[in-house]
């Protein structure tokens, strides 16, 4: 509903201020972490998918994207089981609905910064984790743990977490730089590199016990739009 509003909002505010509606797509490289428990590997994942936004007679311009989001982060450490280096996964990836205002700077080649705020929801979540089976291990059968039980690495084991993480959303700000040149009159393509740094925590409740956690990372995205004039 309130994303509905948000596009009447865009519609309805063109003739009273608008130049141009731009209408685009997107899609590049996300690399992601967490930043409160301790030093994470970043998650490359995509993130991509459709924007529309109006641009102002005096260059300012406001844009609302629909986004797949791909984030999660990476843990690398010494197994106590076989001394060897392993690492834990944790993947949450979301739909997200940056809404950003920004200022163009110049005509045919242009930049534009931008900041704005990104509420996602999370669709779903994941944890890729060692798998350690004891030596005397038969499947369908019963073993016995002892100090002295020999673990065997049976490979990594995905789980799904989504039900453990909460809550199911997220809030946060975003930074953008806009780097375009216009190929025709309507026709613009543009790279871009944002920065996102959640202020919602977040935590796998019964699955990673005593952890809050936030978002943040990087985005590196090319694309395409279609203006068209209001005048």
């Amino acid at each position: 509903m309130r994303t509905l509003l948000l596009i009447f909002f865009i519609a309805t505010s063109i003739n009273a201020f608008g130049q141009e509606l731009m209408v685009g797509m997107r899609g590049g490289l996300n690399l992601t972490a967490e930043k409160e428990r301790f030093p994470k590997d970043f998650r490359s994942g995509f993130i991509g998918g459709l924007e529309i936004g109006i641009k102002s007679k005096n260059h300012v311009s406001v844009e609302l994207n629909f986004l797949y989001n791909q984030r999660g982060f990476k843990e690398t450490y010494i197994n106590n089981r076989d001394g060897e280096r392993r690492y834990n996964k944790y993947y949450y990836d979301y739909i997200s609905f940056p809404i950003k205002f920004g200022y163009r700077f110049g005509d045919r080649a242009f930049v534009s910064p931008k900041i704005g705020f990104m509420p996602s929801i999370l669709l779903k979540a994941e944890a890729i984790l060692p798998d350690y089976k004891p030596e005397s291990y038969v499947p369908n059968g019963s073993f016995t743990v002892t100090d002295d039980t020999e673990w065997i690495f049976m490979g990594y084991e995905v789980t799904d977490i989504k039900s453990y993480v909460k809550p199911s959303y997220d809030f946060a700000l975003l930074f953008e730089f806009d780097l375009g040149y216009k190929i025709s009159k309507s026709i613009e393509l543009f790279s871009l590199i944002s920065y996102s740094s959640s202020f919602t925590w977040f935590s796998n409740s019964g699955f990673i016990f005593n952890t809050e956690m936030k978002h943040y990372g990087y985005s590196f995205c090319i694309g395409a739009r279609y203006n068209i004039s209001i005048n």
